[in-house]
């Protein structure tokens, strides 16, 4: 049995553990949502040459399934987005899909969770930041799953103990030829909570991670150079340990802040040249072998987070340096700066301001000429048209700045949406 064989089995064990037996006295619930949007984009795959606007008519149903206790829930829910394309011939009609499912269950001084989720859809879908935007112009499909267990045991009243681990794959229909690379990921994190004083919280928190991708297929000997170097398959290992507080100020403002650092060793392996002859004066590759370097590096990780409650205005800030799993061939080092502004004109209509800064760096120094920032600023706004009826408008402005090149595609999307949630219903076992 493999490892995604294994954890998929675990996660219907552990649902099937908790639905059983005397828990059936709970009812499900069926919740269901709707929702139509078009897209206009004058850059949608972010490059720097000339192109035509692009427009996304998106159909997005989504069904959930919910089922409560006192002390357990479970939550499964579907979601459908089908993206139909204008503008450019190379765009193809696409389904993504994503299938969430989380549970959890409490008891006086234990809580425990798992949640997962399995995500089909492409290189060029852009549902929030896409890390491979103006990096890959290629639709490829690509499938991404991840399972994460979590237990949280109260030690007594001011303190608590969590233990929290993440798997996660990434595999693409074809990367042959491109910067992608298919992946399985690691990581195990353990926080300790103190309560200081009744406003103020610390904790300090450990992680270690590995990352390792799948080796690629060797070139063929033909054409290839005495000089050349192809990597073939890279793993990092990761541990990181980080201190913080959080402090609640008064009822309508809080802050937290954290502080510490990472380590990650880096294992690559390359496909380069070991025989050649001299023919005609040019020296000609007769065989290939693979090469293994070492890379060692350190960065800090931290997290800033602030929220300010007005009468009708929400103002939330974070600043956060982390690492997480890539298809880009190594762990990104990720610095994200983020201020939002929600402001309530009526109780039906919304305004909102999102601004947000992002950093993306290799912790595999081979995989440094992905490095790049991508600056983007939202402006939308949020009308409940009726009683089960939202519509929503949205602008926003994109910008990827590359680190090993002059070249800084921009963007400008706009988008309106419709949304109609049906009432939720109940299921009688």
């Amino acid at each position: 049995m493999g490892r995604k064989d294994f954890f998929n089995h675990l996660a219907c064990v552990c649902v099937l553990t908790l639905i059983t037996g005397n828990t059936w006295a709970a009812e499900w619930a069926m919740s269901s949502r709707i929702r139509a949007e078009h897209v206009n984009n004058d850059n949608f795959q972010m490059t720097t040459l000339p192109q035509n606007d692009v427009s996304i008519t998106t159909v997005n149903p989504v069904v959930g399934f919910s089922w409560e206790t006192e002390r357990t829930n479970i939550n499964l829910e579907g979601d459908w987005k089908r993206k139909m394309y204008s503008g450019n011939e190379s765009l193809k009609d696409n389904t993504d899909e994503t299938y969430t499912l989380t549970t959890g269950h409490k008891t006086e001084s234990n809580q425990f969770s798992l949640a997962g989720s399995w995500i089909k859809d492409t290189t060029l879908s852009q549902e929030g930041y896409n890390e491979l935007l103006g990096l890959v112009f290629d639709q490829i499909d690509r499938t991404t799953w991840n399972v994460a267990p979590a237990w949280t045991w109260r030690v007594d009243e001011k303190s608590s103990i969590k233990l929290d681990y993440l798997y996660q794959e990434g595999e693409y229909d074809n990367n042959t030829g491109t910067q992608l690379f298919d992946y399985g990921y690691d990581k195990v994190g353990g926080s300790y909570f103190y309560q200081l004083t009744e406003k103020t919280l610390a904790y300090i928190q450990l992680g270690y991670s590995t990352y390792e991708s799948v080796e690629k297929g060797l070139l063929p000997l033909s054409g290839f150079s005495v000089t050349q170097s192809e990597l073939l398959k890279a793993k990092n290992e990761t541990n990181s340990a980080q201190l913080g507080f959080e402090h609640q100020f008064s009822t309508t403002f809080k802050m937290g802040l954290g502080y510490g650092v990472s380590t990650t060793d880096s294992t690559n392996v390359y496909q380069v040249c070991t025989g050649s002859i001299n023919f005609l004066g040019s020296l000609i590759c007769t065989s290939t072998g693979n090469t293994i370097s070492s890379l060692s590096s350190s960065s800090p990780v931290y997290s800033v987070t602030a929220e300010k409650k007005f009468e009708l205005t929400k103002i939330n800030f974070d600043a956060s340096q982390t690492i997480s799993a890539s298809g880009l061939g190594s762990e990104m080092i990720t610095e994200s700066i983020g201020l939002n502004i929600n402001r309530e004109i009526t109780s039906l209509l919304r305004l909102n301001l999102d601004l947000n800064y992002t950093d993306r760096e290799a912790s595999n120094e081979a995989f440094r000429n992905n490095d790049r920032t991508t600056y983007s600023g939202e402006f939308k706004f949020n009308w409940r048209a009726g009683r089960q009826w939202w519509l929503e408008g949205r602008y926003r402005y994109t910008q990827v700045e590359n680190k090993t090149s002059a070249l800084d595609p921009e963007s400008n999307t706009v988008a309106i949406n419709f949304r109609y949630n049906w009432d939720k219903t109940s299921i009688s076992r």
